[in-house]
């Protein structure tokens, strides 16, 4: 019975069924202000989302910072009026540096080291103001037309696409064109999953477990 046991052990860590598992986390726009209370816009700065260069690497001084930012944030114009409204699962995130006729990159960054990178996928949606492209590491995902900020597109990233990730640091960006006014953007997760590659030294054991146990198993039939 002892040896049955140890047998369905060693080939579970063979197969890398108990090898270390850690959880991928992605973080929806906004989810990192500052809270309990009223958000204070313009002042606010999301703790994982930031104003970065196209290659996403973040902006000098407080240029990076992604501001707390709403519907109302700047009056009570029909445009604004029209954005989609915050709720509890992503805000609205602008700058305070914006100008008209540029491209402003909101990116969040996450670190895949570790991971099998075709088992990685993601989904949700996203909106903008203005016009804008969703960009995993430079590659284009998807596309929102302007005006952007009166409602929501889709994306998603499926497993299998390894090719468009990093096996270190990588980059998801809101690309927004803005072509006159505030800027900002929003984008909400509605899937994240990913599995950690097994650790060699598991395998190893593994392989050293069965060894061990068909060995005994011989002897115990000799």
């Amino acid at each position: 019975m002892n040896l049955k046991i140890r047998s369905f052990v060693v080939l579970a860590l063979a197969s890398g069924v108990v090898a270390s598992s850690q959880a991928l986390t992605l973080f929806n726009t906004g989810v990192g202000l500052t809270r309990p209370g009223n958000l204070q816009v313009g002042t606010t700065v999301d703790s994982y989302w930031y104003y970065g260069d196209a290659s996403g690497n973040r902006l000098a001084g407080t240029a990076d910072d992604a501001y707390a930012y709403w519907n109302s944030a700047y009056g009570t114009a029909a445009t604004e009026n029209a954005f989609i409204a915050n709720a509890g699962e992503s805000e609205w995130l602008g700058t305070n540096q914006g100008s008209s006729n540029t491209t402003y990159y909101l990116t969040l960054a996450f670190d895949l080291t570790g991971y099998d990178l075709n088992t990685v996928s993601f989904s949700g949606l996203w909106s903008s103001d203005n016009s804008s492209q969703l960009t995993l590491n430079g590659s284009l995902v998807a596309s929102r037309p302007y005006p952007g900020w009166n409602g929501v597109s889709s994306f998603s990233v499926p497993s299998a696409s390894g090719s468009l990730f990093n096996s270190g640091m990588n980059y998801l960006q809101i690309r927004v064109l803005n072509e006159s006014g505030p800027m900002a953007g929003r984008l909400e997760f509605s899937s994240v999953s990913g599995s950690v590659v097994p650790e060699p030294f598991t395998m190893a054991l593994g392989a050293a477990g069965i060894g061990l146990a068909m060995r005994r198993r011989m002897k115990k039939k000799a």
